[in-house]
């Protein structure tokens, strides 16, 4: 009896820690998909030239800790208000919207390159199932993964 439990802990043990390593892996590449694909250069620079967005991306990526000027509570307030603050959470909110063939057939589509019809119906389709703060919460996350990269670039 004492064997049988042991073996189910393990087995637990190693599904719990499966499910966490796949749901990282499953993480990065939405992220990578959709910064790729959402995140143009101009949609990038159009974003960061708002000052309220890049205070916030601040916040976000735990550069700005300081609490005391007006602009920087601002910033904390918004990022506080954030569905998701990271790329698991984001995941599990985009798993739980969206089937696995829907997410695999926008990934196999994006990897070859999407048409202007594709990604109006793709736009539409995130529009309608997520909400503006996922999906703003969504973009911040994109750019802080972008952010990162050219900064070690």
């Amino acid at each position: 009896m004492k064997k049988l439990l042991i073996i189910l802990l393990i087995v637990g043990a190693l599904g719990y820690a499966g499910y966490r390593f796949a749901l990282s892996y499953a993480s990065d590449e939405v992220m990578n998909q959709l910064s790729q694909e959402l995140l143009t250069e101009d949609v990038v620079s159009e974003l960061m030239a708002d000052p309220s967005i890049r205070d916030v991306l601040e916040q976000f990526q735990g550069k700005n800790n300081e609490t005391n000027t007006r602009d920087n509570t601002t910033a904390v307030e918004q990022y506080n208000q954030l569905p998701f603050t990271t790329k698991e959470e984001a995941t599990k909110t985009i798993v739980s919207k969206f089937s696995v063939g829907e997410i695999r057939d926008f990934t196999t589509k994006a990897a070859r390159g999407l048409t202007i019809e594709e990604q109006v119906e793709y736009e539409k389709l995130i529009m309608n199932r997520l909400s503006e703060e996922e999906i703003e919460a969504i973009m911040l996350i994109g750019l802080s993964e972008l952010s990162e990269e050219l900064l070690i670039e």
